[in-house]
């Protein structure tokens, strides 16, 4: 479930101490949060992406040593332009129901542990 509060959330980014990076802000459905990770310092850096199982990579922003203030232009919106992505749940047993999130998923993979009976 993505974010049902009535008003918006905030993100906080944290400046380079030197050359520039990439943010990539993503919204985490299995602890229903903003979630930020950083790519490496360089003169032209390149963005990274989170590992794509449970993410929902939301934009990039582009961060310089210093900088104090985003503005539009250091934002590239990914929603759209990223490929959907399975969502993966693992679960070692069930009971007669279980549930999976599937906001935002092109397919969906559940994986189930199940213990066969002894053999006589």
């Amino acid at each position: 479930m993505l974010n049902t509060a009535a008003s918006s959330i905030t993100v906080s980014l944290t400046a380079p101490g030197s050359n520039s990076y990439y943010a990539s802000i993503y919204w985490d459905v299995t602890t229903n949060s903003a979630r930020v990770i950083y790519g490496a310092m360089a003169v032209s850096p390149t963005p990274v992406l989170p590992d794509p199982a449970y993410p929902i990579t939301l934009a990039v922003v582009l961060l310089t040593t210093g900088q104090s203030t985003v503005v539009a232009t250091n934002i590239s919106d990914v929603r759209s332009v990223l490929p959907q992505v399975p969502v993966m749940s693992y679960t070692a047993t069930t009971g007669t129901s279980f549930s999976v999130n599937c906001k935002g998923a092109d397919r969906v993979i559940v994986h189930i542990g199940a213990s066969r009976p002894a053999l006589r």
